[in-house]
């Protein structure tokens, strides 16, 4: 179970949370919803991307893709912002966390559109309504 305030993982039968103080609703009260998929964003993957863009953005200026270099450096900056905002669990995180998706979308559309080649802005439109579901339904957890 974790803090429906903090998001701090609790002990089986603890009633207040050692992180923020905050007393938990008894698991017959609220459903428990699991938070790896937070976690491995937080943890991994958006540091992961937003590095991982910043050098695609080098390669695409050593290309001369000026305007998609741009995009991907702004991108991987965003991604590394959602990242710490999401780890604090700032009230803005989720939406933030479904525009990075939905930036990621437009801007491999227009990468495929200029520069052809396969286009994966329907993973990016996926990603933003599945994200938008998963911290919908944590809402209560992005408070600060």
């Amino acid at each position: 179970m974790y803090c429906e305030k903090c998001g701090a993982e609790l002990k089986e039968n603890q009633t207040v949370c050692e992180n923020c103080g905050n007393t938990p609703a008894k698991k017959e009260d609220k459903q428990v919803l699991g938070m790896k998929w937070y976690k491995f964003n937080v943890n991994f993957s958006l540091f992961f991307m937003g590095v991982l863009t910043v050098i695609s953005g080098i390669l695409d200026i050593t290309q001369f893709k000026i305007d998609t270099a741009i995009m991907w450096l702004i991108y991987g900056a965003f991604a590394i912002v959602v990242r710490f905002r999401l780890s604090g669990f700032k009230k803005d995180a989720p939406l933030m966390m479904v525009c990075l998706n939905v930036v990621y979308a437009v801007v491999q559309g227009y990468n495929a559109i200029m520069y052809g080649g396969n286009s994966a802005f329907v993973l990016g439109i996926i990603l933003a309504i599945l994200n938008y579901i998963y911290f919908k339904k944590r809402k209560e957890l992005f408070v600060k």
